[in-house]
């Protein structure tokens, strides 16, 4: 049995912290953990049924499954045989047709009404890529059937995933709670027409599935894209990020006979040579391709890479010399181009081991070196970061300086934004600062806000620290995530989507029967941002989060080293300068909010570790809130000092006044003071006001009528009156009490001009 829970585990789950448990009455509720092999032992030996989440945190899979059944409403009816027959029918014939394509698969008899067909990947395929094989094979295999008949319920069921924790389907060997039979796997289609009823695993059935699941093979990556013709990528888009390579080193020799000669050794770029040889007519995006693959490579006495191409172009009809001199201009800033651009424009393929350095040397004759800037800040990334930051600045909770905010809005900035960014990085202690005087009644508060230059900088650097060392947050922690490469404009992902999803984890947690006897603890990192000590963030930089980020940094050429420490320097110049002490990051900054993260991630791992052993349940983190479960009392004190402890390495605290150790039983009345935050329901409905239902608007509304009739509702002008624009009766609110606020010269209203 446990050869068998292994099996399962090896095949079917993936890292969500979350799974689906069946009910009595054959619903499926969520319940907090992975599916481990404990997990799968205990299901087998006490009788359960789980459903396994097919999406893993990175929103990658490991598995397609095609579930066919019959329709419920004819479970009673006199077309049973009939769809029982069509259903066995259909079955066959997609199994024997993923055979012919040697495709191999995992197929059960689900136990009540239909099959599961699954098919395994080697490594995780990202969800959208998933959804593309899953399409294609069905188109592929012509399978046909009586939709009166037979329902197929696809997994994924779309190319872009959905919010939450996604959908799951019951894993083999469940007990189907209301049937009362196994979920059971079949060895070979011609077994399809037994009878597959199963209600007792014993030993012939247990042998038969290990048989089943150790002989199966997952497809490989190579197996996946040849049955998609095409590369399979991480990004949606199919573009990789660029090869960040800005020159490459020649030795003398080198000219337009030798690259050809070079070009139909490699079976990619023969293709380009063939075509310049017999002059025939290149397309659009293989001149583009030409360029960035010869840009980069530097001057000598023999070689220019504008006389090359020029030679290259003189070969085609209709040649114009100042039209392409201008052209190769226009283009002069491309970047040695990525595997998959080149691929993906000459249509073939570089072996699956070829690294970025062979790539680079199939393609250059006379190779000596190559500088990549990964840690440069070019043209590109301040566009990006721009763009990003514009949106932030309008998002965020902070003093919104005019001159900033219009910088960020000018589509024509960015030029001058680099020329700005080269000057911070030589000298990171030369800050632009907006101070703001916030009169409170019985003190002035001072705010500052960043330059525009700062902003882009900073968030640029950001990007491209994450981006080479592939740094990711823990799938249990809720607070500020960056988006990969700014995505969509956004530097983070949306607040208030992982706000949701962390208050719903909790709640599913303490509403869990089973944990009713065991012991939450609510606690609270003590002035979190205040009190992070910048020699130890830069630390953590410098070092490495993880032995994957420390190897990647012994890895760095000494001018990316070089490159990098000024990206780090650039970050605590600006945190001391506005500080005035090296300890602190200022609140409000993206890159702050990023650092803050990354310094308290070794907290999140800990925990994650703790969850894998299973020792701890549950663990939960919203920036600097943190939830979580143990069996008993003396458990939860314990881990809570091992909490106070591992923060008192980091130079923080646990904020004991707001701490809780309780009872889960006992838990709902804090919960629901900390949950009900009127921010957040506002701000969910107010995105989506026209399409939400009538309960979810009053609701909205009562929540906003609490924020401004709250004493302190003035805290939150800036919210109140972004929020709910289309509600005609809220706005004559706004408007009434506005002028007062500005004339008042307190408080926020100070700030206005």
């Amino acid at each position: 049995m446990n050869q068998l829970a292994a099996l399962l585990q090896k095949h079917f789950a993936t890292n969500q912290n979350y799974f689906l448990e069946q009910q009595p009455d054959g619903s499926y509720r969520k319940r907090s953990g992975e599916v481990t092999f404990k997990r799968l032992a205990n299901m087998l030996d006490q009788r359960k049924s789980i459903a396994v989440l097919q999406r893993n945190i990175d929103l990658s899979v490991n598995w397609i499954c095609f579930d066919f059944d019959i329709l419920k409403d004819l479970l009673s009816s006199e077309l049973l045989p009939n769809a029982e027959s069509a259903l066995r029918e259909c079955v066959y014939e997609f199994w024997r047709y993923l055979e012919q394509c040697s495709i191999s698969c995992i197929v059960e008899f689900s136990g009540n009404r239909g099959f599961h067909i699954w098919i395994t990947f080697d490594d995780p395929l990202k969800y959208w890529s998933a959804y593309d094989l899953q399409q294609k094979i069905l188109k592929n295999s012509g399978v046909e059937f009586d939709r009166e008949l037979i329902a197929l319920d696809l997994f994924p069921r779309s190319r872009s995933p959905s919010g939450g924790i996604g959908s799951g389907v019951k894993i083999p060997m469940s007990l189907h709670t209301k049937s009362q039979a196994y979920s059971r796997l079949i060895a070979c289609p011609e077994d399809l027409l037994k009878d597959l009823r199963c209600t007792n695993l014993d030993e012939k059935v247990v042998e038969e599935s290990v048989s089943i699941l150790g002989a199966h093979q997952g497809l490989s990556i190579s197996q996946v894209e040849t049955i998609l013709d095409r590369l399979v990528g991480d990004d949606e888009g199919g573009d990789s990020e660029i090869q960040r390579i800005s020159l490459i080193k020649i030795a003398v020799g080198f000219s337009l006979n030798t690259l050809l000669e070079h070009w139909k050794k490699s079976p990619v770029f023969s293709v380009l040579a063939i075509k310049i040889e017999k002059c025939e007519k290149l397309k659009n995006d293989e001149r583009k391709l030409l360029v960035g693959l010869l840009a980069r490579v530097g001057s000598t006495e023999s070689f220019s890479y504008v006389e090359m191409l020029q030679e290259i172009f003189s070969r085609m009809r209709n040649y114009d010399a100042s039209k392409t001199q201008t052209a190769i201009a226009s283009l002069s800033g491309f970047l040695f181009p990525s595997r998959a651009q080149i691929e993906s424009v000459l249509g073939l393929s570089f072996p699956d081991g070829a690294s970025d350095l062979d790539i680079v040397k199939s393609c250059i004759p006379y190779y000596l070196s190559h500088y990549q800037n990964d840690f440069r800040i070019l043209e590109k990334d301040i566009e990006v970061a721009r763009v990003a930051e514009s949106n932030y600045v309008r998002t965020n909770d902070e003093v919104q300086v005019r001159k900033v905010v219009n910088t960020l809005s000018l589509t024509n900035a960015t030029k001058n934004l680099q020329h700005e960014v080269e000057k911070l990085l030589l000298h990171p202690d030369k800050v632009a600062l907006y101070l703001h005087n916030r009169n409170e009644p019985k003190k002035i508060r001072k705010l500052i806000t960043l330059g525009a230059a700062e902003r882009v900088a900073t968030s640029a650097a950001m990007k491209q620290i994450i981006h080479h060392f592939g740094l990711k947050p823990s799938s249990n922690s809720y607070g500020y995530c960056v988006n990969r490469g700014f995505k969509g404009g956004h530097i983070f992902e949306p607040w208030l989507s992982r706000w949701v999803n962390f208050i719903s984890n909790i709640g599913v947690a303490i509403e869990e029967k089973s944990y009713s006897d065991f012991y939450i603890v609510k606690s609270d990192i003590r002035s979190f941002y205040d009190d992070i000590p910048h020699d130890g963030v830069k630390r953590l930089l410098l070092e490495g989060v993880d032995q994957e980020m420390r190897t990647k940094i012994n890895g760095l050429s000494q001018d990316a080293l070089e490159d990098y420490k000024k990206i780090v320097n650039l970050f605590f110049g600006i945190a001391l300068s506005v500080n005035q002490k090296p300890i602190g990051l200022p609140q409000g900054p993206a890159y702050a909010r990023w650092l803050a993260e990354l310094y308290i991630f070794s907290l999140d791992q800990y925990f994650d570790s703790l969850i894998k052993s299973e020792s701890v349940y549950f663990y939960q983190r919203f920036v600097d809130d943190i939830f979580f479960i143990v069996p008993d009392e003396v458990a939860a004190s314990n881990l809570l000092q091992q909490v106070r402890q591992h923060l008192a390495v980091l130079g923080l605290q646990v904020n004991d006044e707001k701490t809780i150790v309780r009872k889960i039983s006992d838990f709902t009345p804090d919960f629901d003071r900390y949950k009900s935050q009127s921010k957040y329901v506002v701000d969910k409905i107010s995105r989506k006001f026209d399409d939400a239902s009538e309960g979810e608007k009053d609701n909205a509304i009562e929540e906003f009528l609490r924020l401004t009739q709250a004493d302190t509702y003035v805290e939150d002008l800036s919210f109140i009156y972004s929020h709910l624009t289309t509600v005609e009766s809220l706005n004559s609110w706004k408007r009434e009490h506005l002028l007062p606020v500005i004339r008042s010269g307190e408080g926020r209203g100070s700030l206005y001009r």
